[in-house]
């Protein structure tokens, strides 16, 4: 029987291995800048913000990125026999399996296009002109003619046995030789000086290019002679795109060059003679690209992919599962938890289980860049002032009387006890002190210039980060400011956030400085860098306080670091990388906390349990005598125990636990730690009952206690 006891206690198990953030189902959306009809598989690719492919004609889509970099972002496709190539900054993608796995190239430099010919893979680039590759990716020889002062290829495309290349500001050039050489490969002044070529469509025998400046121009003689093929929009029109779906041409319109064109999306039924507007009911217009399905134009925007079975009479959201919207903010009603994208406003009520976009109420095309709750009022800051719901999000209306001219440019929302603020991109902090239904403002004594960057309520206190002019203060609810800089270094005083833990004001740069996180201990009188354990060329997109930590989220960090999330314990003494589980490279937009979790906006909504990234506390900060691993508390123990241990130096510290076959089964703490006493809980409801190890390990120190889970 004792025999039989021990093994099972030596086959002890845990589920809950290591801890780290997991992504939410949404919101659903996200920047597209192409969507690929593979001829071959039938399955639709979607690039932009990640890569998602469709097998069902675009119902769902799922994510096909196995094998590339965490921050690949594919642009442009192309199949080459059996075999799929994508192209993302200066790497070529390659799939041998129909986009289920690929394997990356690279190229010297930044690829923004993709073409092939003869089983020969072209990459055209940002800065060198166009590369070749003969061994499917393997190596890349550069080819040779373009014009070294403008070699920009935007686009390349296949007409029967060459190539043509579309070029930054030099028009069309052609390569008879499979891209090893390349000349101009136009006539007249179809072009002008050189013209923008954006893409290239074949259909019906013809050759069709989009132009940044003057709309579309048609070929007929394989791209050699051009005219222009723009009657029913602005001659000047600056076009996207052009594609073609075997019957019919569509054109992607940004906006004219001279003059107006408010057209979007162009469709043509006659070969390119004329074109019509099939924009209809589309709700984000903002688009980069258009692609077919099966009975299906796709239109791909910055919002996420949009639909229409009936060529453009009406669209709809083509989205499920497309999670790579990246939220603005978030924000906290209740048990709601809402997401402010440029696609409008996203929210969940089961902890970002299931999305839904709420945007009854808003006019089309509004994204929302600030959200406030105060009041059973949701405010939301759109570029075309403020709207507030008052029924969790359900509709939504404008609220911005007393917000006239530059003060509708909204950006920033935030809320105190008894007042609701606002402040724009061309700056200014105006008040409400009746939920939204009058604004007073701007204020005085903030800058004349630079938008709002930050809002911080903090009790009867205001403080605002006012473009490059740093941080201004309030103490007469927005009345009147003065500058609160000093300490913030002259050549950088941009703050996108500020937040406060006990009696610690801190703040966090939007540019970079050599500390991107300063604090204050007198109020804001003065501010010193704080930045320990930060990777120096980093700046910050948001701070908030979690009881007695601070987390900061990085818009951008050094390569080769502990990801976007940082923590503070200490009043900002250290910081340490708390992002296990989120890509690297990436970057936190926004944090928020409900249902004991802690949500942060990156490419969709990240959440992990707050004791997992709160747990660690410091119980003294009295200096030991030594260091000390003391025996867990209950030990047996069921499910729940709390670790103690005492660190005398500085240093890094690690705490583990261990199966009885010496497999780690979860990471307690892996961070720098100052000398004191610290407790931390463990719950192993993951784990079977038996013998567990727990090790401590700091520089030369080293311990281990046994533990044992009792069910």
């Amino acid at each position: 029987m004792n025999r039989i006891a021990a093994i099972l206690i030596s086959l002890a198990v845990c589920s809950t291995a290591f801890a780290k953030w997991t992504k939410t189902k949404g919101p659903e959306g996200g920047f597209v800048s192409i969507i690929f009809n593979d001829p071959v598989s039938g399955s639709i690719f979607a690039g932009g913000n990640g890569f998602y492919q469709s097998t069902d004609n675009g119902a769902t889509w799922s994510e096909s990125n196995s094998g590339m970099d965490a921050d690949a972002s594919p642009i442009d496709m192309v199949r080459s026999g059996s075999d799929l190539y994508a192209a993302s900054l200066s790497k070529v993608y390659r799939s041998t399996d129909n986009g289920n796995t690929w394997t990356g190239s690279t190229v010297p430099s930044q690829v923004i296009s993709l073409g092939t010919i003869g089983g020969v893979i072209i990459a055209g680039t940002g800065v060198y002109g166009a590369y070749r590759s003969t061994d499917n990716g393997g190596s890349w020889q550069l080819g040779s003619g373009f014009d070294p002062a403008n070699n920009i290829v935007q686009a390349i495309a296949t007409v029967g046995t060459k190539l043509i290349a579309g070029l930054g500001g030099k028009a069309v050039w052609a390569s008879n030789d499979s891209g090893k050489s390349w000349a101009r490969s136009y006539t007249g002044t179809a072009f002008g000086a050189g013209h923008t070529v954006n893409a290239f469509a074949l259909h019906n025998g013809k050759v069709f290019a989009a132009c940044s400046d003057s709309a579309i121009f048609v070929s007929t003689d394989g791209g050699y002679a051009w005219t222009q093929s723009a009657s029913g929009m602005n001659p000047r029109a600056q076009v996207s795109t052009v594609v073609s779906n075997g019957t019919d041409l569509y054109a992607r319109v940004v906006s004219a060059y001279v003059g107006v064109d408010t057209g979007v999306v162009y469709r043509s039924t006659n070969n390119g003679a004329s074109w019509s507007s099939v924009k209809s009911d589309l709700w984000y217009t903002n688009g980069n690209c258009i692609g077919f399905g099966t009975g299906k134009v796709f239109y791909g925007t910055a919002a996420g992919i949009y639909a229409t079975t009936n060529n453009g009479a009406h669209w709809y959201s083509s989205n499920t599962g497309l999670t790579n919207a990246s939220p603005y903010e978030l924000a906290v009603n209740g048990t709601t938890l809402f997401a402010g994208t440029i696609g409008g406003i996203a929210k969940t009520d089961d902890g970002g289980a299931t999305w839904i976009m709420a945007n009854e109420g808003l006019p089309p095309g509004t994204g929302a860049s600030s959200l406030t709750v105060r009041g059973g009022y949701i405010f939301a800051a759109t570029g075309n002032g403020v709207v507030r719901s008052n029924d969790n999000g359900a509709s939504w209306s404008p609220a911005n009387n007393g917000l006239t001219g530059f003060a509708l440019y909204t950006s920033k929302v935030a809320s105190g006890a008894t007042s609701v603020y606002v402040g724009g991109t061309f700056g200014g902090v105006y008040v409400s002190t009746d939920d939204g239904g009058n604004w007073t403002g701007p204020g005085t004594g903030l800058p004349g210039f630079g938008g709002i960057g930050a809002i911080f309520v903090d009790g009867s206190d205001l403080w605002v980060g006012a473009g490059s002019s740093g941080i201004y203060h309030s103490t007469d609810n927005g009345g009147s400011w003065t500058p609160a800089s000093t300490g913030l270094p002259d050549f950088s005083k941009t703050v996108g956030t500020i937040t406060r833990s006990g009696s610690t004001l801190y703040a966090g740069l939007s540019t970079y400085a050599g500390s991107p996180v300063y604090r204050s201990t007198d109020g804001g009188a003065s501010w010193t860098g704080s930045s320990n354990g930060i990777p120096s060329v980093s700046f910050i997109s948001t701070l908030t306080s979690v009881g007695s930590f601070v987390f900061a989220g990085f818009g951008s960090t050094n390569s080769g670091t502990g990801g976007p999330v940082y923590r503070t314990s200490d009043n900002g003494a250290n910081w340490t990388p708390v992002s296990e589980g989120l890509p690297i490279p990436s970057s936190v937009n926004s944090y928020a906390v409900t249902g004991g979790s802690l949500f942060a906006a990156y490419l969709g909504v990240w959440k992990r349990p707050l004791s997992e990234v709160t747990g660690v506390r410091l119980t003294s900060q009295a200096i030991p005598e030594r260091f000390a691993l003391e025996q867990n508390y209950p030990n047996p123990f069921n499910p729940e125990t709390k670790l103690r241990f005492e660190i005398r130096e500085t240093g890094h510290a690690r705490l583990a636990i261990y199966d009885a076959l010496g497999r780690e089964v979860a990471t307690i703490v892996d961070q720098a730690l100052r000398p004191g006493s610290y407790e931390i809980p463990w719950n192993a409801s993951g784990c079977s009952s038996g013998i567990y190890y727990l090790r401590l390990t700091s520089g030369s120190y080293a311990a281990t206690r046994k533990i044992v889970l009792a069910r």
